[in-house]
């Protein structure tokens, strides 16, 4: 391992690790630690992991001790979604569920995957751990490590959809409070939106009882929609009384004809 670290390091590569299982970071511990230590450039690792690297049974006390010892380190935290941390920041999101539990096989393979493809794009950490989540949720709602759901795929299919019907698509968005409501979140649905001519409902969520999902607000609301609009996208939104109104008319009608 560290004479792959050496070789990628002197050609200029940054180099990413993750710690795997509890066992083998109770067994390599020394040299574990001196890999999360800077020996790498991007540590990965869950809970259980973390903990045991830094022997201690409480979260924040691990990833303190954590916090600023290589450039970044990304900590899962099953259904409490993920943590990244850097010298500078400490980045919550919350996990990404696709659909019903099914299979834990891969999702922290298939989290890594995600989030070093956000890496590679230059997006932000926040948006690195949203793509890490997003990978992780879908693998785990059916049996094996193969994503089932290809975005290069469904954006094939978009551009292929409008070319042949001259039609254009309309994307339901539901905006879940402090899930996916952020001007980053937006950005991300821009990209999406930017396939084909389409336009962007979005869906005020309507609160059910028992469940911890709230609405999000006017004010976040207003930044989202802000958002899509400088970026160009037709945006509608739906309220609890199933009524479409157009977010932003005069926004809009500016943008369009802009």
């Amino acid at each position: 391992m560290v004479k792959a670290r050496d070789t990628a390091r002197a050609a200029g590569r940054r180099v990413s690790f993750t710690l795997s299982d509890t066992f083998c970071v109770e067994r390599h511990h020394d040299d574990f630690r001196e890999l999360a230590s800077g020996g790498v450039d991007l540590l990965f690792a869950n809970e259980a992991e973390l903990k045991a690297l830094h022997k201690t049974d409480d979260f924040d006390t691990a990833a303190t001790a954590q916090r600023g010892a290589c450039e970044i380190s990304v900590v899962t935290r099953s259904e409490k979604g993920a943590v990244v941390l850097t010298k500078d920041d400490y980045i919550e999101v919350p996990a990404q569920l696709t659909g019903r539990i099914v299979d834990t096989t891969g999702a922290g393979d298939l989290f890594a995957a995600g989030f070093l493809a956000g890496i590679q794009d230059d997006r932000p950490l926040r948006d690195c751990a949203v793509l890490g989540t997003v990978a992780a949720g879908e693998v785990i709602s059916h049996f094996g490590a193969r994503p089932q759901t290809d975005l290069k795929a469904l954006g094939q299919a978009v551009r292929h959809y409008y070319a042949t019907t001259g039609k254009p698509v309309t994307y339901e968005y539901c905006l879940f409070s402090g899930v996916n409501d952020t001007v980053e979140d937006a950005r991300n649905l821009a990209r999406i939106a930017s396939w084909a001519p389409c336009k962007v409902n979005l869906i005020m969520y309507n609160p059910v009882e028992g469940t911890d999902f709230r609405s999000s607000d006017e004010p976040t609301l207003d930044a989202f929609i802000g958002e899509l609009v400088r970026r160009r996208v037709r945006v509608t939104v739906r309220r609890s009384r199933g009524q479409d109104i157009d977010a932003a008319c005069g926004q809009l009608a500016g943008a369009e004809n802009g």
